[in-house]
């Protein structure tokens, strides 16, 4: 099975956002993160502040990516926003990852960071990935 993944453009955005939407949703449905929208992911690809991925295999869609550059002073961070599959269709998580580790080195990040559902924990150490300790305050 021959797999790529490739940038849309942020003034391709709107081209399918249809479809990507649905995608991002279902994401966002699915795990315990409150802190996007559609609204918001929409207008932060459109401002290319976010990146919009997609993985074909076998020239057809098998998922699609979000990631953001976080820089700090020390360290710039690559982070995975959201990954989600077309419906019946699996991630290939060794694969992702490879993609992840790619894309960081073009936007000079030197760290990966994501958010994940909770059945990720027990995979992602499988990946070389080492979980670290976050703490949210939410304010009323």
């Amino acid at each position: 099975m021959a797999k790529e993944y490739f940038q849309i453009p942020h003034t391709d955005i709107d081209e399918h956002w249809e479809l990507f939407a649905l995608l991002v949703q279902k994401a966002i449905d699915k795990s315990d993160d409150n802190d996007y929208s559609i609204f918001g992911i929409y207008h932060r690809l459109k401002l290319n502040q976010w990146q919009l991925f997609c993985v074909l295999e076998d020239n057809e869609l098998n998922s699609i990516f979000i990631t953001s550059v976080t820089p700090f002073d020390l360290n710039c961070y690559l982070h995975i926003c959201v990954t989600t599959a077309m419906k019946g269709k699996k991630l290939d998580y060794q694969y992702m990852l490879d993609c992840y580790k790619e894309i960081a080195i073009k936007f000079n990040c030197n760290k990966i960071s994501a958010m994940g559902r909770k059945g990720w924990k027990r995979i992602m150490p499988e990946y070389g990935c080492k979980e670290q300790t976050l703490f949210t305050i939410t304010m009323e």
